[in-house]
């Protein structure tokens, strides 16, 4: 995995190895993007490895709204607050709602990260053969 980051001689010289070194860059390079926003990592991905999400554009969205959801259940009982509706445009919630989760949007949600994880594994098959 290609990185433009710069390292310090004294971070280098840390490592006994090259692979212990390019095990500290990939780390690095992955803590830091599992902090970003998936948008933001499917950005990453897309760039990083040219990777092309045609068919998934529509999931995106959904998929931040899955992940969303549930951090204001982790995080807010589940009670709607501004920064979940700053990142959608859905007009059925106002804030201080209950987001409610039931069978049929566990339904929904089941089918579109299976869908967005199937394509995403055909595209990286391709890259690789």
């Amino acid at each position: 995995m290609k990185s433009n980051k710069t390292l310090t001689t004294e971070a280098i010289l840390e490592h006994s190895s090259i692979e212990t070194l390019q095990q500290h860059i990939l780390n690095k390079e992955l803590s830091e993007i599992s902090y970003k926003s998936f948008f933001n990592q499917v950005q990453y991905v897309t760039q990083k490895f040219n990777l092309n999400f045609v068919g998934s554009k529509d999931d995106v969205p959904k998929i931040v709204e899955i992940i969303e959801t549930r951090n204001i259940h982790v995080h807010n009982r589940g009670i709607i607050n501004t920064i979940y509706l700053s990142n959608f445009n859905l007009s059925e919630f106002h804030v201080d709602d209950y987001r409610k989760i039931d069978n049929d949007y566990l339904k929904s949600c089941r089918n579109t990260l299976n869908a967005f994880i199937v394509q995403f594994l055909n595209l990286t098959k391709q890259k690789i053969t």
